[in-house]
């Protein structure tokens, strides 16, 4: 399935079958092109849907930014797309709805502030992804979803890399060029945000009446934009932990304007990451528009297995509560996909809560010896440390008890030997512009020798990137 945002809407049929239309040449949210679609080039890709795929999307459904594909609906023989609200499409520039809440002029006690913000409440409970019970995991005792003791212990396998002790240059050669995964220390030493946000109270009592985003709405049968629902922090704490739910609503704020501006002031970028070939241009920030994130989540949020969208890599730093990691190494064929029990290979994928896939699949990998076999890393992420996960390792995250993180992507200069080959057959229309400008803007990088000729390719073209550069 396709997950790219769309430049506009349409209905499509080809051949009698049912069809989506997508934009394939620019966006954040696609790993892999789909597997089954026709190539347009100028308006797309044509991508099947199953059955089950378009029954689910005619429903109405949550759209989260890291969802697979994007809500459409069956209509006979055609299916109805909708223009949606994330990546290069028009609504980059032009917000989605939102559910509008007067100012809060005083501080309100909680009751006032439900009152407040009724209408946003009454829209998050009809979202049954994140208010079913299922299996009731909040009755479970704690030790249920715990890490190992050993794991616990030691931290896990990943090498841990004091970054007072290891330069950028030291780290690229161990780590980003031979595309392996690390736990950083010290990376956030002198970030504000280890103390603003090393506990549940201190940043309630820093940002607990900021909103933030909770989710996103797609209407039923895709009649409009999405519906981005906010609430105060501390209204969405309280919310998320009170119902109860097997996966309870998790905060990706990516909106860093307005009252949440003030985050950017407490964090720094680690050295190790700074260098990001997506900031090359308007044009190459463009493809790779969502970057950075503020994650917060309460206890059973966390992420499905995936690999991270555009061949990028990713670095997260958590400042309170604990995460529990597995990786997996780079494979991206159905057998290995099932095997690791991956059934989307972008986050959210699977509808189903992330706690199942540690209390069932998990086990059954260690009993069976695939585990090692496949060469699967579980760690646990404590506050002050930073993950790497470099390009292509699939990996599913677990929280326990209350967590806020910051979490960014990017595509490091060392990385492009082993994602190039990626690129250049995912994004066919967008590698000669962007080899060009790396040569142009960064003629120190070394390019893989498809990436030069594209680069050559382009400039016999003449380039017509005069106006976006």
């Amino acid at each position: 399935v396709c997950s790219h945002a769309l430049f506009g809407a349409g209905r499509v049929a080809v051949d009698g079958v049912l069809k989506r239309k997508s934009c394939t040449g620019i966006g954040p949210r696609l790993s892999r092109p789909p597997s089954a679609c026709i190539d347009t080039r100028t308006g797309g890709c044509m991508t099947i849907l199953s059955d089950t795929d378009a029954a689910t999307a005619a429903s109405g459904r949550e759209l989260r930014d890291d969802d697979p594909f994007n809500t459409v609906t069956s209509d006979g023989e055609e299916l109805a797309v909708p223009a949606c609200s994330f990546s290069d499409s028009e609504d980059e520039v032009r917000p989605c709805g939102r559910v509008e809440t007067p100012a809060v002029e005083r501080p309100l006690g909680m009751d006032e502030l439900r009152e407040h913000f009724r209408q946003s409440l009454v829209q998050l409970a009809g979202v049954r992804r994140h208010n079913h019970r299922d299996r009731d995991l909040a009755a479970l005792p704690a030790s249920t979803l715990a890490p190992p003791q050993d794991i616990l212990d030691s931290g896990g396998p990943l090498p841990r890399i004091d970054v007072a002790e290891v330069s950028a240059e030291e780290f690229s050669r161990r780590f980003s060029r031979t595309r392996q995964p690390a736990m950083l220390l010290g990376a956030a030493n002198d970030w504000r945000a280890t103390q603003r946000w090393s506990s549940r109270e201190e940043l309630l009592d820093h940002y607990g009446d900021v909103r933030f985003k909770v989710t996103e709405i797609v209407p039923p049968y895709a009649c409009g934009k999405p519906l981005k629902v906010e609430l105060p922090l501390r209204l969405y704490v309280q919310h998320a932990e009170e119902v109860g739910a097997d996966f309870p609503f998790y905060v990706f704020e990516r909106d860093l304007e307005g009252p949440r501006l003030p985050l950017l002031e407490d964090f720094t970028t680690p050295a190790y990451f700074r260098d990001d070939l997506y900031d090359l241009t308007e044009y190459t920030r463009a493809f790779f528009p969502l970057y950075r994130y503020y994650v917060i989540g309460v206890e059973r949020t966390g992420s499905n297995l995936h690999v991270d969208p555009s061949c990028t890599s990713a670095w997260n730093t958590l400042l309170c509560g604990l995460k529990r990691w597995v990786l997996f190494p780079p494979g991206d064929s159905e057998e290995y996909r099932s095997r690791i029990g991956a059934s989307c290979r972008t986050m959210g994928g699977d509808a189903q809560p992330p706690a199942y896939w540690w209390l069932d699949t998990l086990p059954a990998l260690r009993e069976s010896g695939a585990a090692e076999e496949l060469g699967m890393l579980e760690c646990v992420q404590r506050p002050g440390e930073t993950i790497f996960v470099p390009f292509g390792w699939w990996h599913a995250v677990l929280n326990i008890g209350f967590t806020a993180a910051v979490t960014q992507n990017l595509l490091a200069p060392d990385s492009l030997d082993y994602a190039w080959p990626t690129l250049a057959a995912d994004w066919p229309d967008f590698v000669p512009r962007f080899a060009r400008f790396i040569q142009e803007h960064r003629p120190e990088v070394e390019l893989p020798a498809a990436a030069r000729a594209a680069a050559d390719e382009e400039a016999q073209r003449g380039g017509e990137d005069s106006e976006v550069r």
